[in-house]
């Protein structure tokens, strides 16, 4: 069945494989993103230190992110060529060499971040009253970044196969646990931030057993996962590497950009503005991941078909996918705009806080230019699909760098704290010029070659 999908991917219609392929994975965003939200739903009722304590440790986390997509894309895109080239024995190969390296990064990172804990909690911005929240949470998570890692990063090789619903199915054991979990350990047996860590980690566990069964016994799986591919090739991790670095790099500099973010809003509003903006990525994720949904579901497609040469379809995808995007992104706006105060409101214990009024304030000029950024996340991701790893390097690097950071400097020198707000859409309006000339440069590149 696996190898039917896959075939697939060449023969069918291109809206129908999109939105086949986008449907599932937006619907497993959406209840990746509910993940989070949930977590800070019912830590922002304990209240606003404990809310800030769990933002304070999304820099590192970032990183950690960062680290398993680099596997994850560059594996996702790879597998998609390969198969595209009927390639089989490759791609599974890119498999074992993904879990293996998974596995070595995770026993790394837990040697690491648990000698330094203190230093990177304040390195983030902790506060005393943020830190023993931050540092519980923290470490309770860090023992079990194997089955995060595989249980997230394995799911883009299975949407490669264009086993879509199975790739679902990951994202919903782990966050249905987490949600059942999450009010039980939390206010039931009384643990607080530990409890909704703790939650956190055994739907991470459920999530990867359910991969690894796939990949071994799962009857419509593609790929299989076998010992002897489990032993590192340094050809398939360079090539894993140059295609994922992008994404990998991007998510570097964003924690980056988010400690001196959280460090700056320290300066200029205290812990309260931190925690404001916790709740607005945490609202602006349900959008930001749909976006990104429908990304995964073009990424097979498009994938599949420029390592076949059919340059006619991916064409098609180019052109469905800017239109997709708009279906997203404008009832987003819409939705966000007019009903900012009561979706707020659900994480915040006071509606007349300082912290409400922050949040409300700062998702409003988030969500200003968030038809540009759908585009922005669109074309950058089609770039990777087909292998132009160093220019979505180069478009990520003059957004988070060459925009974000001088504006993050400037800006609230000039307006204070509502400098803040202002740096998103600024840098959206400014990078979508530059992505889209290059994502036209591409479109006329491939017209050209349907037609020889």
């Amino acid at each position: 069945m696996g190898k039917k999908n896959t075939e697939k991917l060449g023969t069918d219609k291109i809206l129908n494989l999109i939105i086949r392929n986008s449907i599932p994975a937006i619907l497993a965003n959406l209840v990746a993103a509910l993940y989070n939200v949930v977590d800070r739903i019912y830590i922002g009722r304990l209240g606003t230190t404990e809310l800030t304590g769990i933002g304070l440790v999304f820099p590192i986390m970032t990183i950690f992110f960062a680290l398993e997509i680099i596997i994850s894309v560059g594996s996702g895109i790879l597998v998609s060529i390969k198969l595209g080239e009927k390639n089989k024995f490759y791609a599974q190969k890119i498999l074992g060499n993904a879990v293996s390296f998974y596995c070595i990064i995770s026993i790394l990172l837990f040697i690491i971040c648990f000698l330094f804990v203190d230093n990177l909690m304040y390195l983030c911005a902790a506060s005393e009253a943020t830190f023993p929240f931050a540092k519980q949470y923290f470490l309770l998570i860090l023992p079990f970044l194997f089955f995060q890692f595989t249980s997230m990063g394995l799911n883009n090789i299975i949407r490669a196969e264009s086993n879509v619903k199975t790739a679902m199915a990951t994202i919903l054991i782990a966050t249905i646990t987490n949600i059942i979990l999450d009010p039980i350990f939390i206010f039931t047996f009384k643990m607080g931030v530990k409890g909704a860590a703790i939650a956190t980690d055994l739907g991470m566990i459920f999530s990867s057993i359910f991969v690894f069964y796939h990949f071994r016994i799962n009857k419509d799986r593609v790929l299989s996962l076998h010992f002897r591919d489990l032993k590192l090739d340094k050809n398939i991790i360079f090539d894993v590497f140059s295609k994922g670095f992008p994404q990998f790099f991007m998510q570097i500099v964003s924690s980056i950009i988010i400690i001196i973010l959280n460090r700056t809003l320290k300066f200029y509003g205290g812990d309260i503005a931190i925690g404001a903006m916790v709740i607005i990525n945490t609202v602006f994720s349900l959008v930001l991941f749909v976006i990104i949904g429908l990304s995964q579901g073009c990424q097979p497609v498009s994938g599949y078909n420029f390592g076949a040469k059919n340059y006619n379809r991916v064409i098609e995808v180019m052109k469905y996918s800017t239109l997709l995007s708009l279906f997203i992104t404008i009832p987003s706006f819409i939705l966000l705009e007019g009903f900012t105060k009561n979706i707020v409101a659900i994480f915040c214990k006071d509606t007349n806080s300082e912290l409400f009024f922050l949040a409300v304030k700062g998702l409003r000029m988030l969500m200003a230019m968030v038809v540009l950024l759908g585009f922005n996340i669109t074309f950058i991701n089609f770039f990777m699909s087909i292998g132009k790893a160093k220019l979505s390097m180069m478009l990520n690097l003059t957004r988070q760098v060459f925009l974000f950071i001088p504006a993050l400097i400037i800006f609230p020198k000039i307006w204070g704290l509502n400098g803040i707000w202002n740096i998103y859409p600024f840098v959206d309006i400014v990078i979508i010029i530059i992505t889209a000339s290059f994502f036209y440069k591409e479109y006329k590149n491939f017209k050209k070659l349907s037609l020889v």
